[in-house]
C-alpha cells in the first residue's frame, strides 16, 4: 500500500457493466448489416463440408449466436 501523505483516499470509480458474453454488449447490433447474425459476413468463408454431420465445439465467444446459426445452417451433428 502506498502512503496517502495526509490526503484522502481517491474515490472508487464506478465499475462499468461488463458484457455478459464475449467482447461487448449488442455485438451484432453494431455490425454493418444490422442486428441479425444470419447476415454476418463471416459466413461467406465458411464451407458446409467443415460442419455437416460433424461433431463441433463452441469454445465460447460472445453469446453463442454465431455458433447456433452455424449449427442450424450447416447441419452439425452435435454442437454442445
Amino acid at each position: 500500500l502506498l502512503p496517502t501523505l495526509g490526503r484522502p483516499a481517491p474515490a472508487m470509480k464506478r465499475r462499468r457493466e461488463a458484457a455478459p458474453h464475449g467482447n461487448y454488449k449488442h455485438y451484432y447490433g453494431y455490425r454493418e448489416d444490422g442486428p441479425s447474425v444470419s447476415s454476418d459476413p463471416r459466413f461467406a468463408v465458411l464451407r458446409e463440408e467443415w460442419f455437416h454431420e460433424k461433431k463441433c465445439l463452441d469454445i465460447g465467444c460472445n453469446d453463442g449466436s454465431l455458433t447456433t446459426e452455424v449449427a442450424r445452417r450447416f447441419g452439425c451433428r452435435y454442437m454442445p
